[in-house]
């Protein structure tokens, strides 16, 4: 799931959606609905990324300056996984303003986030 806030003049405007995700791991599930949300931004913004996954967000800020300057190989040597969406993500950062990273943060969404999630899940 992800949110998308904008800052407008009559107040905040948002964005929001749900997506099923399967055959994935969690780092490239996080990935494909961070691509899915920058894909709707059609203007440069400042962005802020809150994600829950501390992996997530280590792979952004850290791992993935070093891939591009490494030539998207990894520190045992091998290309990395899901390199095609590293890279698009890698292009939408320098198409926007500023991006950012932050993980387990409070925010206003988070409780309707998990509520909204919980919906989502078959009963037990």
């Amino acid at each position: 799931m992800y949110l998308l806030e904008a800052k407008m003049e009559r107040g905040p405007a948002t964005l929001n959606k749900t997506i099923q995700i399967e055959n994935m791991s969690e780092l490239e599930a996080e990935l494909e609905v961070a691509l899915q949300a920058l894909r709707r931004m059609k203007k440069p913004c400042r962005v802020v990324m809150i994600t829950e996954s501390e992996l997530f967000e280590t792979a952004c800020r850290e791992w993935l300056p070093e891939w591009t300057r490494t030539g998207w190989i990894n520190s045992k040597g091998k290309e990395i996984d899901a390199l095609q969406k590293w890279q698009e993500l890698q292009k939408m950062i320098e198409y926007h303003e500023n991006v950012s990273f932050l993980s387990n943060q409070q925010h206003e969404y988070k409780n309707w986030m998990k509520m909204e999630l919980a919906k989502c899940r078959p009963a037990v």
